[in-house]
């Protein structure tokens, strides 16, 4: 006993004196130091050793090392809270774990939180939900593995406005079913797919197909009304989507018809259907910004299906699409009914003139 007349163990060591603040050698009651580099206190036991932390009560804290299962133990509040394993897992809030770090918990990330690998969510409940919450959990993104189900903006419990992806073998989106709930399906959606449904009020397509639907099908539908299906192109020229409406007078006729002069059809290929065969080479050349980026140099161009149209940089702006990357087929067809229609003055102008030299 060192300051106490009755150690309870082999050595025990009292000093009431303490320091105001954490300080080394202030509060310390045992001290073991070298005089070079290595300083250890060591625990020889078969069984269990460790440090504890306690009060009179008891044993509120405790660093242990268990041998029978070769792992560091981590007491707080009189319970183990953290275990190493002897292979180097981390464990928190459990005692058994087969992956690297283990948290039986709820985790609270104050920053950036970086996976370079996968990103498996995997629920003890059996369901395997993964949920994203936004503002509580009445806007939060939900993916159900046990309906295949994907929902956006959604009540957990209530399972609306979930979204259905079925793929196909090709790898391509074979159905997609959007509705009000899963029962009752109001909506079908096909994205370079195909896209059916017995009960749906509708069904759409893009870069596909759609069958089955009730009242319409419908590839696309654009803000003036117009629509693609699967038999075409159908211009829905309804006056209730426009306003300002007035005939072309006639030197704007004249100057579209003028105009004509200035389109020239072109003869080319697509580069995205040259099939390449075998290694092909690259050549600088300059984008739209200024800079200097690789184009591929094919030797097959040949081969290509040969297609004839427009370039749409080289048309006047009204008849290309916003930025002209593409050719706007509506105002091409009103540009050639204006400049019909003002040959066809012309030829009958021309006719008059001959029919008074012929009665003349």
């Amino acid at each position: 006993g060192i300051g106490t007349a009755g150690p309870e163990q082999k050595l025990h060591i009292v000093d009431v004196a303490y320091a105001t603040a954490a300080a080394p050698h202030a509060e310390t009651k045992v001290i073991i130091e070298d005089g070079t580099d290595h300083a250890y206190l060591e625990f020889s036991n078969p069984e269990t050793g460790g440090l504890l932390f306690s009060d009179t009560a008891s044993t509120r804290g405790a660093l242990l090392y268990a041998h029978a299962v070769d792992a560091m133990l981590f007491y707080t509040n009189n319970g183990e809270k953290m275990r190493i394993q002897s292979n180097g897992n981390v464990i928190i809030g459990d005692t058994t774990t087969t992956f690297k770090f283990d948290v039986n918990g709820t985790s609270n990330f104050r920053n950036a939180v970086i996976i370079e690998g996968g990103f498996i969510v995997n629920e003890a409940g059996g369901d395997f939900n993964t949920r994203i919450e936004g503002n509580t959990n009445a806007n939060l993104l939900m993916i159900d593995a046990g309906m295949d189900t994907i929902g956006v903006a959604v009540v957990a419990s209530a399972g609306t406005q979930f979204i259905v992806v079925a793929p196909d073998a090709q790898s391509t989106i074979n159905a997609a079913i959007i509705g009000s709930s899963l029962a009752d399906a109001a909506i079908s959606y096909g994205v370079r797919g195909h896209a059916s449904g017995g009960g749906g009020a509708a069904n759409y397509g893009v870069y596909g197909s759609a069958t089955n639907a009730s009242t319409q099908n419908h590839h696309f539908h654009d803000a003036a009304g117009n629509y693609s299906d699967a038999t075409g192109w159908h211009d829905v020229s309804d006056p209730d989507r426009k306003s300002l409406i007035r005939n072309l007078d006639l030197e704007e006729d004249k100057y579209l018809y003028n105009l004509l002069d200035e389109i020239n059809v072109k003869s080319y290929r697509y580069k995205s259907e040259v099939p390449v065969l075998g290694h092909h080479q690259t050549r600088m050349i300059e984008n739209e910004m200024g800079e200097e980026e690789p184009e591929p140099i094919y030797d097959n161009t040949e081969k290509a299906p040969e297609r004839f149209g427009f370039m749409a940089n080289e048309l006047p702006e009204f008849l290309s699409s916003k930025g002209q990357m593409g050719v706007s087929a509506g105002r091409i067809a009103a540009f050639n009914t204006v400049c019909i229609k003002r040959q066809k003055t012309l030829i009958r102008q021309l006719q008059e003139r001959i029919d008074i030299l012929e009665a003349a």
